[in-house]
């Protein structure tokens, strides 16, 4: 199983929506529900709710960039920043469904996170980056399908400056695109309603109604 897949189906999991039927298209970065339709990449809430508790237990200020990952030849542009570590943890088959802690911890010190596309026209990093509060950083010439939603800094024609505005912006667009709460129709809303207010602590309250209207 893909970590794509992995995703919807936890997400769907958390608010007891049937997993039949499901399928994606993971070039695309799409997923397909029989009762929900076609839908964008979706991230679980438990998965935010453990990244926003890193956030949260931060000592100091972000600073700096990090990636984590692979290196290929079209991803050789990351070696010009500092922090960066090659490794395959992401393709291991034991590991690669496992929150990475120490992997988040440092994500969420960053300020900005590198995130080259790799065989398709979008990441999981570039997710990554934005629930944990960094700004992500493509290269000019890196295809994101995702990316014109976001903020996101193109290297090297744009100056590479943080703005926590902007980042929380970001996290606002992800939760109200991203997530099964604010995807699902009105009356499964009305359904799900008490499992989803379960989650409301780790949201502001607008940003709560936002996504369960």
């Amino acid at each position: 199983m893909l970590i794509q897949e992995h995703l919807f189906r936890r997400a769907l999991r958390e608010f007891g929506i049937t997993q039949r039927g499901v399928k994606i298209d993971h070039f695309a970065g799409v997923n397909f529900h029989p009762l929900l339709g076609r839908l964008p990449l979706v991230w679980p809430i438990s998965q935010l709710d453990r990244a926003k508790a890193l956030r949260d237990a931060r000592e100091g200020d972000r600073e700096g960039t990090f990636f984590r990952g692979t290196i290929t030849t079209r991803r050789s542009w990351v070696r010009q920043f500092p922090n960066v570590e090659e490794s395959n943890y992401g393709r291991d088959r034991k590991l690669k469904f496992q929150f990475d802690e120490d992997y988040w911890s440092q994500l969420v010190s960053a300020e900005f996170a590198l995130a080259p596309s790799g065989d398709c026209p979008w990441s999981y990093r570039f997710f990554e980056a934005i629930i944990a509060g960094a700004i992500p950083v493509l290269h000019d010439e890196d295809p994101d399908v995702y990316a014109p939603s976001f903020h996101v800094i193109r290297f090297p024609s744009q100056p590479i400056e943080y703005s926590e505005k902007l980042a929380s912006e970001n996290f606002r667009k992800l939760c109200l695109a991203h997530t099964i709460p604010s995807l699902i129709p009105g009356y499964l809303k009305l359904l799900h309603l008490r499992k989803i207010l379960q989650f409301k602590s780790n949201f502001s309250d607008n940003l709560s109604i936002e996504m369960i209207r």
